[in-house]
Protein backbone atom coordinates (compact mmCIF):
# COMPACT_ATOMS: atom_id res chain seq x y z
CA UNK A 1 0.00 0.00 0.00
CA UNK A 2 1.66 3.45 -0.96
CA UNK A 3 -1.29 5.76 -1.18
CA UNK A 4 -4.04 5.90 1.03
CA UNK A 5 -7.57 7.92 1.56
CA UNK A 6 -9.26 7.73 5.59
CA UNK A 7 -8.48 7.63 9.07
CA UNK A 8 -10.87 6.74 12.39
CA UNK A 9 -9.99 8.67 15.06
CA UNK A 10 -12.24 7.70 17.59
CA UNK A 11 -12.57 8.90 21.16
CA UNK A 12 -9.73 8.06 23.30
CA UNK A 13 -10.50 5.29 26.19
CA UNK A 14 -8.73 3.67 29.01
CA UNK A 15 -7.57 0.96 27.58
CA UNK A 16 -6.13 2.51 24.79
CA UNK A 17 -2.43 3.28 24.10
CA UNK A 18 -0.82 5.46 21.94
CA UNK A 19 2.75 5.63 20.17
CA UNK A 20 4.81 8.13 18.62
CA UNK A 21 7.74 6.71 16.28
CA UNK A 22 10.43 9.45 14.96
CA UNK A 23 13.92 9.57 13.83
CA UNK A 24 15.70 12.67 14.87
CA UNK A 25 18.40 12.38 13.45
CA UNK A 26 20.97 12.94 16.40
CA UNK A 27 18.66 16.54 17.22
CA UNK A 28 20.65 18.27 14.58
CA UNK A 29 23.96 17.62 16.10
CA UNK A 30 26.25 18.44 13.28
CA UNK A 31 23.86 21.14 12.01
CA UNK A 32 22.56 19.96 8.39
CA UNK A 33 19.72 22.17 9.49
CA UNK A 34 20.05 25.97 10.36
CA UNK A 35 17.74 25.64 13.43
CA UNK A 36 19.64 25.75 16.40
CA UNK A 37 16.48 24.96 18.95
CA UNK A 38 15.68 21.71 17.72
CA UNK A 39 15.63 19.67 20.96
CA UNK A 40 13.59 22.04 22.60
CA UNK A 41 11.25 22.17 19.24
CA UNK A 42 11.04 18.11 19.59
CA UNK A 43 10.78 18.04 23.27
CA UNK A 44 8.11 20.38 22.94
CA UNK A 45 6.05 18.63 20.19
CA UNK A 46 5.95 15.27 21.73
CA UNK A 47 4.75 17.54 24.81
CA UNK A 48 1.93 18.36 22.81
CA UNK A 49 1.24 15.02 20.75
CA UNK A 50 1.38 13.53 24.51
CA UNK A 51 1.60 9.34 23.30
CA UNK A 52 1.50 6.94 26.15
CA UNK A 53 5.48 5.01 24.28
CA UNK A 54 7.45 7.57 22.57
CA UNK A 55 10.28 5.12 20.15
CA UNK A 56 13.03 7.46 19.22
CA UNK A 57 16.03 6.40 16.50
CA UNK A 58 19.33 7.89 15.73
CA UNK A 59 19.13 8.59 19.58
CA UNK A 60 21.80 10.09 21.46
CA UNK A 61 22.36 9.58 25.20
CA UNK A 62 23.20 13.53 25.81
CA UNK A 63 19.88 14.00 25.48
CA UNK A 64 18.52 10.82 27.74
CA UNK A 65 16.69 13.15 30.34
CA UNK A 66 14.80 15.48 27.41
CA UNK A 67 11.79 13.66 28.30
CA UNK A 68 11.02 13.51 32.05
CA UNK A 69 7.06 13.16 32.06
CA UNK A 70 8.44 9.51 30.84
CA UNK A 71 9.38 7.73 34.24
CA UNK A 72 10.45 4.49 32.42
CA UNK A 73 12.69 4.02 29.81
CA UNK A 74 15.37 1.85 27.62
CA UNK A 75 18.06 3.74 26.23
CA UNK A 76 20.67 1.87 23.74
CA UNK A 77 23.26 3.72 21.93
CA UNK A 78 26.86 2.33 19.82
CA UNK A 79 30.23 4.34 18.87
CA UNK A 80 31.88 6.93 20.79
CA UNK A 81 32.81 9.32 18.54
CA UNK A 82 29.48 9.62 16.56
CA UNK A 83 27.36 8.03 18.89
CA UNK A 84 23.98 7.15 17.56
CA UNK A 85 21.06 4.44 18.96
CA UNK A 86 17.90 4.01 20.20
CA UNK A 87 15.27 4.65 23.01
CA UNK A 88 11.69 3.61 24.48
CA UNK A 89 10.23 6.28 26.64
CA UNK A 90 7.18 4.88 28.57
CA UNK A 91 4.61 6.63 31.08
CA UNK A 92 3.80 2.50 31.75
CA UNK A 93 5.66 0.49 33.85
CA UNK A 94 8.81 -1.24 31.46
CA UNK A 95 9.02 -5.34 33.19
CA UNK A 96 11.42 -6.30 30.42
CA UNK A 97 14.01 -5.26 28.12
CA UNK A 98 16.70 -5.74 25.97
CA UNK A 99 17.97 -5.26 22.23
CA UNK A 100 18.96 -7.18 19.10
CA UNK A 101 22.33 -6.18 19.35
CA UNK A 102 23.15 -6.17 15.33
CA UNK A 103 27.01 -6.44 14.71
CA UNK A 104 28.97 -4.69 12.95
CA UNK A 105 26.63 -1.25 12.22
CA UNK A 106 25.08 1.44 14.29
CA UNK A 107 21.95 -0.14 13.22
CA UNK A 108 19.99 -1.98 15.93
CA UNK A 109 17.15 -3.39 17.45
CA UNK A 110 15.72 -2.92 20.83
CA UNK A 111 12.44 -3.97 22.80
CA UNK A 112 10.22 -3.46 25.73
CA UNK A 113 7.82 -5.60 27.72
CA UNK A 114 5.50 -2.87 28.81
CA UNK A 115 2.40 -3.52 31.89
CA UNK A 116 -0.61 -0.95 30.41
CA UNK A 117 -3.25 -2.04 32.85
CA UNK A 118 -3.44 -6.04 33.51
CA UNK A 119 -1.91 -6.59 30.02
CA UNK A 120 1.77 -7.03 29.14
CA UNK A 121 2.39 -5.83 25.08
CA UNK A 122 6.32 -5.96 23.51
CA UNK A 123 6.94 -2.62 21.76
CA UNK A 124 10.08 -3.31 19.44
CA UNK A 125 12.02 -0.24 17.98
CA UNK A 126 14.45 -0.77 14.97
CA UNK A 127 16.80 1.19 13.03
CA UNK A 128 17.38 -1.24 9.93
CA UNK A 129 20.94 -0.14 7.61
CA UNK A 130 21.09 2.94 5.43
CA UNK A 131 20.79 2.57 2.28
CA UNK A 132 23.28 5.78 2.19
CA UNK A 133 22.63 7.44 -1.07
CA UNK A 134 20.85 10.16 0.22
CA UNK A 135 23.71 12.87 -0.77
CA UNK A 136 24.39 11.00 -3.91
CA UNK A 137 20.61 11.38 -4.98
CA UNK A 138 19.96 15.26 -3.50
CA UNK A 139 23.28 16.61 -4.55
CA UNK A 140 24.33 15.06 -7.75
CA UNK A 141 20.97 13.87 -8.83
CA UNK A 142 21.84 16.12 -12.55
CA UNK A 143 25.19 14.72 -12.37
CA UNK A 144 24.60 10.46 -12.84
CA UNK A 145 27.50 9.28 -14.60
CA UNK A 146 28.04 5.37 -15.32
CA UNK A 147 30.54 5.49 -12.38
CA UNK A 148 28.26 7.33 -9.93
CA UNK A 149 25.37 5.01 -11.02
CA UNK A 150 27.31 2.05 -10.03
CA UNK A 151 28.78 3.48 -6.77
CA UNK A 152 25.30 3.75 -5.85
CA UNK A 153 24.04 0.20 -6.83
CA UNK A 154 26.92 -1.22 -4.79
CA UNK A 155 25.75 0.50 -2.09
CA UNK A 156 21.78 0.01 -2.57
CA UNK A 157 22.90 -4.22 -2.72
CA UNK A 158 25.71 -4.20 -0.02
CA UNK A 159 22.42 -2.34 2.52
CA UNK A 160 19.66 -5.22 1.19
CA UNK A 161 21.64 -7.84 2.36
CA UNK A 162 22.31 -6.12 5.65
CA UNK A 163 19.06 -5.47 5.95
CA UNK A 164 17.61 -9.06 4.76
CA UNK A 165 19.81 -10.31 8.01
CA UNK A 166 18.39 -8.17 10.27
CA UNK A 167 14.47 -8.62 9.09
CA UNK A 168 15.19 -12.29 9.41
CA UNK A 169 16.51 -11.54 12.91
CA UNK A 170 13.76 -9.48 14.05
CA UNK A 171 11.50 -11.90 13.23
CA UNK A 172 13.18 -15.06 14.50
CA UNK A 173 13.37 -12.78 17.79
CA UNK A 174 9.47 -12.43 18.55
CA UNK A 175 8.50 -15.65 16.87
CA UNK A 176 7.54 -17.22 20.81
CA UNK A 177 7.05 -14.01 22.08
CA UNK A 178 3.02 -14.55 23.87
CA UNK A 179 2.28 -10.81 24.15
CA UNK A 180 0.98 -8.64 21.57
CA UNK A 181 3.67 -6.85 19.80
CA UNK A 182 4.22 -3.59 18.43
CA UNK A 183 7.05 -3.09 15.98
CA UNK A 184 7.81 0.71 15.27
CA UNK A 185 11.18 2.48 13.37
CA UNK A 186 12.71 3.37 10.64
CA UNK A 187 13.31 0.09 8.26
CA UNK A 188 15.27 2.20 5.55
CA UNK A 189 13.16 0.75 3.12
CA UNK A 190 10.06 0.82 1.28
CA UNK A 191 6.68 -1.50 1.90
CA UNK A 192 7.50 -3.46 -1.58
CA UNK A 193 10.72 -4.74 0.06
CA UNK A 194 12.19 -7.76 1.01
CA UNK A 195 12.59 -6.50 5.02
CA UNK A 196 9.58 -4.97 5.09
CA UNK A 197 7.39 -8.23 4.41
CA UNK A 198 9.48 -10.22 6.59
CA UNK A 199 9.28 -8.09 9.39
CA UNK A 200 5.50 -7.20 9.04
CA UNK A 201 4.59 -10.93 8.83
CA UNK A 202 1.09 -11.62 9.82
CA UNK A 203 1.06 -7.94 11.69
CA UNK A 204 -1.33 -4.76 10.51
CA UNK A 205 0.41 -1.57 9.00
CA UNK A 206 -1.18 1.31 10.91
CA UNK A 207 -0.96 3.52 7.64
CA UNK A 208 -2.57 0.54 5.46
CA UNK A 209 -5.02 0.38 8.04
CA UNK A 210 -5.88 4.50 8.62
CA UNK A 211 -3.33 6.30 6.88
CA UNK A 212 -3.90 9.40 4.52
CA UNK A 213 -1.96 10.31 1.54
CA UNK A 214 1.53 8.90 0.14
CA UNK A 215 2.57 8.64 4.09
CA UNK A 216 5.80 10.23 3.22
CA UNK A 217 7.91 9.83 6.18
CA UNK A 218 11.35 10.51 5.02
CA UNK A 219 12.35 13.97 2.90
CA UNK A 220 13.43 12.14 -0.25
CA UNK A 221 14.36 14.48 -3.20
CA UNK A 222 12.92 12.24 -6.17
CA UNK A 223 9.10 10.51 -4.61
CA UNK A 224 7.51 10.44 -1.75
CA UNK A 225 9.08 8.02 0.52
CA UNK A 226 7.53 6.07 3.74
CA UNK A 227 10.09 4.07 5.45
CA UNK A 228 8.79 4.81 9.11
CA UNK A 229 6.70 1.91 10.19
CA UNK A 230 4.11 0.96 13.21
CA UNK A 231 3.04 -2.50 12.83
CA UNK A 232 1.33 -4.26 15.05
CA UNK A 233 -0.47 -7.12 16.50
CA UNK A 234 -3.79 -8.10 15.49
CA UNK A 235 -5.04 -7.83 19.21
CA UNK A 236 -4.62 -4.18 18.84
CA UNK A 237 -7.54 -2.11 17.69
CA UNK A 238 -6.09 0.65 15.19
CA UNK A 239 -8.51 4.03 16.08
CA UNK A 240 -6.11 6.27 14.71
CA UNK A 241 -3.13 7.12 12.98
CA UNK A 242 -0.83 9.94 11.66
CA UNK A 243 1.98 11.36 9.62
CA UNK A 244 3.43 14.47 11.45
CA UNK A 245 4.42 16.03 7.46
CA UNK A 246 4.54 19.84 8.61
CA UNK A 247 6.78 18.98 11.78
CA UNK A 248 10.65 19.40 10.09
CA UNK A 249 13.21 18.69 12.87
CA UNK A 250 14.87 15.86 11.06
CA UNK A 251 14.62 14.53 7.86
CA UNK A 252 11.93 12.21 8.77
CA UNK A 253 8.41 13.18 9.50
CA UNK A 254 6.57 11.17 13.57
CA UNK A 255 4.42 8.77 12.54
CA UNK A 256 2.10 8.14 15.81
CA UNK A 257 -0.90 5.73 16.02
CA UNK A 258 -3.45 5.01 18.87
CA UNK A 259 -5.09 1.36 19.59
CA UNK A 260 -7.29 0.33 22.09
CA UNK A 261 -6.37 -3.02 23.71
CA UNK A 262 -8.81 -5.62 23.37
CA UNK A 263 -9.46 -8.46 25.87
CA UNK A 264 -8.54 -11.75 25.09
CA UNK A 265 -12.04 -12.85 25.14
CA UNK A 266 -13.40 -9.87 23.13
Amino acid sequence: MFYKFGDLNELPEQSDISILSYNVHLFNKYDWMPDKEVSQAIKTFIQQVNPDVVCLQEFTSLKKDILPQYKYRHVVTKGKNIESGLAIFSKHPIVNKGNLDFKNTFNNTIYADIKVQDQVIRIYTMHLESLGIANDINEEVDKLDENKSKRIFKKVQTAFLEQQEQAENILNHRQNILHPVIITGDMNNSAFSYAYHTIRGDLNDAFVEAGKGFGKSYDFRLFPFRIDYILTDKNLQLKEFTTFNDFKKSDHYPVYARFKIKKEDQ
